[in-house]
């Protein structure tokens, strides 16, 4: 059986991949280890699910411009992308769906109760 890597195992995959691709971009490195990483970085993938994206978001527009939130949680969900096409990680379920709804959980009501 194979085993559940961390969101921090699957970020760095994909920052390496993109670097490779030369692509790669500090900023990008830099946003994961300030806004996510201590955050939610441990967590088996598996773990993240709508609930905690969710707040993930929550957390990054309380202490963030929209702008920066939505380039962190683009990183997060392309990290997510990337484990299940290019390293084949099979988690099972639609835990990827489940984690890009929870991280989009916010657009509508964010934008209706900010005017």
């Amino acid at each position: 059986m194979q085993s559940i890597p961390t969101v921090d195992y699957i970020v760095n995959s994909y920052l390496d991949w993109l670097e490779g691709e030369g692509k790669y971009s500090e900023k990008e490195k830099n946003r994961y280890e300030v806004n996510i990483k201590g955050r939610i970085g441990n967590s088996l993938i598996t773990d993240v699910d709508f609930e905690s994206a969710c707040n993930l978001k929550r957390r990054l527009l309380k202490d963030a411009s929209a702008d920066h939130a939505k380039k962190c949680l683009s990183l997060l969900r392309a990290s997510y992308y990337f484990a299940a096409q290019k390293l084949r990680i099979n988690t099972g379920g639609n835990l990827l769906v489940n984690v890009t709804r929870g991280l989009l959980c916010l657009s509508h009501r964010t934008r209706v109760s900010g005017g």
